[in-house]
Formats: structure tokens, C-alpha cells, sequence
């Protein structure tokens, strides 16, 4: 019996179908072909080339993307090494990188203990939640 082995490479198996497509166009009328004519078999592998060719070119988007982004995060982690030029640092520099301390408000506004409406900030809770049951515990 004999078998029809598909070519390993992809480039090779499209070359088989640009021979299976000239066959077409020289026999099929012989034959009397009416579905899988030339031109629909055609049109199937050129959108098949194509879509080879998108996945050819994301795979090497891919490839220099993943590069940038490695290169961008390298230069984005500090060095663990002192700065070249780091000196002692003296009185001045201390003062100066402390800065002046933030502005806290003096008078903080206090919690509200009631809502505007004269409500306790509970009362929702109650309506909501039922009672819990008290229990005598023996002993």
C-alpha cells in the first residue's frame, strides 16, 4: 500500500501546494473538478501564506519586545555599588536632605460621633443585624 508522507518544513509543504494548484488548473477541467477548483484552492493558500507570514513577524516582534523590556528593567534597578563620587556626609547635606518636616494641620477636624442627621453611626448596623441572643453560662 502505498503512503503520502507530508514534508517536515512548512516552506516545503506550500511548495507542494503551489504544485497541487497548478495540477488543478491543468486538469481540472479533464477531471471535471466542481468544489476544490484552482482558484478556491488558491485563494486558501495564499491566506494560509499570509497568515505565515503575521506569525513569522509577531514571533520577531516578540523576540526585540522582550528585549527592550529587559534592557528597560536592568536600567531601572538601582546598582548595589556606592555612587562613584559618594563623599561623608557632613552637616550640610544632612540638613539639606532632611528638608523641612511636613505640615500637619494643628487643629485636625474631630471625628464625627454622630451623622448630620443626629443618627449614631450604628444604627444602620442594628437594623440590619438581628439581635444576638444572651445566654447564661453554667458553671
Amino acid at each position: 500500500m502505498a503512503s503520502n508522507i507530508l514534508p517536515s518544513g512548512l516552506q516545503d509543504l506550500f511548495t507542494l501546494a503551489e504544485d497541487m494548484a497548478d495540477g488543478l488548473h491543468a486538469h481540472e477541467a479533464a477531471i471535471g473538478i466542481k468544489q476544490n477548483t484552482e482558484l478556491v484552492f488558491r485563494t486558501d493558500l495564499t491566506a494560509a501564506i499570509t497568515a505565515q507570514a503575521n506569525h513569522v513577524a509577531a514571533q520577531t516582534a516578540k523576540v526585540a519586545l522582550s528585549t527592550a523590556v529587559t534592557v528597560a528593567d536592568s536600567n531601572g534597578k538601582p546598582s548595589s555599588a556606592p555612587p562613584a563620587t559618594s563623599s561623608p556626609p557632613t552637616s550640610a547635606t544632612v540638613t539639606a536632605r532632611r528638608g523641612t518636616p511636613p505640615a500637619f494641620p494643628t487643629n485636625p477636624p474631630p471625628f464625627p460621633a454622630r451623622r448630620p442627621n443626629g443618627r449614631s453611626c450604628c444604627n444602620p448596623c442594628k437594623i440590619i443585624l438581628p439581635p444576638i441572643p444572651r445566654r447564661k453560662i453554667r458553671r
